[in-house]
């Protein structure tokens, strides 16, 4: 709208012109160094093509970088798959983790006077599945007494009727009847270590099997 002074002798009762509000500014150029970039916004009127981000209309492809999930318990959804089985519960891969820990020995739950040589523990984590690998070297077997268990696994394991994973697992100076066997307890962070003879007995292996320079060396994979 036009404002036009008064005329002379006259009262103008118009209201006066509204400042007009600044607009963002136009995009003016886009920069692209190749063909199906994705485009951002650089924030001052400049759209720039992503040399490392390209969508072709069918595949998404990250050049460098990593893909960052912002929120927990987000990730990658299957959903569009047409072969799950009949009782699947989850399609979305929302985890994925490596690492370190440290892994122990008691015996009846306790280890007084024990000491180690080596202590390594190393795992993978994907979605809810566990993979983890090891070793334990006795220096000192200490004090406690009852039955031997491997404990300090990373995460807790599934609370679940039947959730038992078996525990792979070689000895050094440790004697056992039979074979040895050992699981992932239900529920827990810890694996028991028993002995099985071939008529089928089976008991734990205690502090009395151990001597002071025992060695373990496990894997197991087990689920949260």
């Amino acid at each position: 709208m036009r404002f036009r002074p008064p005329a002379p002798g006259r009262r103008d009762h118009s209201p006066p012109p509204r400042p007009r509000t600044p607009s963002a500014p136009a995009i003016t150029a886009i920069a692209s160094a190749g063909a199906n970039q994705i485009l951002t916004d650089d924030g001052d009127a400049t759209v720039t093509s992503e040399a490392n981000l390209t969508f072709d209309g069918t595949d998404l492809t990250l050049e460098a970088g990593n893909l960052i999930i912002g929120t927990h318990g987000k990730g990658i959804d299957f959903a569009a798959n047409t072969d799950d089985a009949a009782q699947m519960t989850a399609e979305i891969l929302d985890d994925y983790e490596e690492g370190t820990f440290t892994p122990t020995i008691k015996f009846g739950g306790s280890n007084t006077g024990m000491s180690y040589s080596t202590q390594a523990g190393f795992y993978t984590k994907v979605g809810r599945q566990v993979t983890v690998s090891g070793q334990v070297e006795l220096s000192d077997k200490g004090s406690s007494v009852g039955s031997a268990q491997l404990r300090g696994l990373p995460f807790t394991s599934l609370s679940s009727v039947g959730a038992y994973p078996a525990l792979a697992f070689r000895l050094h100076a440790v004697t056992y009847d039979g074979q040895k066997e050992g699981f992932v307890i239900n529920n827990d962070t810890i694996c028991n270590l028993e002995e099985m003879t071939e008529a089928g007995g089976g008991a734990a292996l205690t502090n009395s099997d151990f001597s002071d320079t025992g060695n373990l060396v496990f894997m197991t994979t087990y689920f949260t």
